[in-house]
């Protein structure tokens, strides 16, 4: 276990420390973590929950919907498709309906009257 936090900042430190300004990356998230903390007592227990359980229990989630012959899987995929396909069927009717607008309003008066 030691070995692996020793390379783990070892890796860490050649990832933020060769470049000047990637620098100050974590120390201004650290710092936005403990103004949030000054400002509201119950943040570092949402963090926690969030970044500890909440994150990889979704994450698990998402990878189990990726085995072989799943139906999550099959219902990903398929509510994907049509997400897609309606979005883009969306897009095309108001390109659609903008384009057959007239372009003054006076024609539109002109109807209604």
């Amino acid at each position: 276990v030691a070995l692996c936090h020793l390379y783990f900042n070892i890796v860490g430190i050649l990832i933020w420390y060769p470049i000047p300004f990637m620098r100050r990356i974590p120390l201004r998230m650290a710092r936005a973590l403990g103004k949030a903390t000054r400002i509201w007592r119950g943040f570092p227990f949402l963090y926690i929950v969030v970044v500890f359980i909440l994150i990889p229990v979704i994450l698990l989630g998402l990878s189990s919907l990726f085995e072989q012959d799943s139906k999550g899987f099959t219902w990903f995929k398929g509510g994907l498709r049509e997400g897609v396909v309606t979005g883009f069927e969306n897009r095309q009717r108001r390109m659609n309906t903008n384009k057959t607008l007239p372009d003054d309003i006076d024609s539109i008066k002109a109807e209604l009257a």
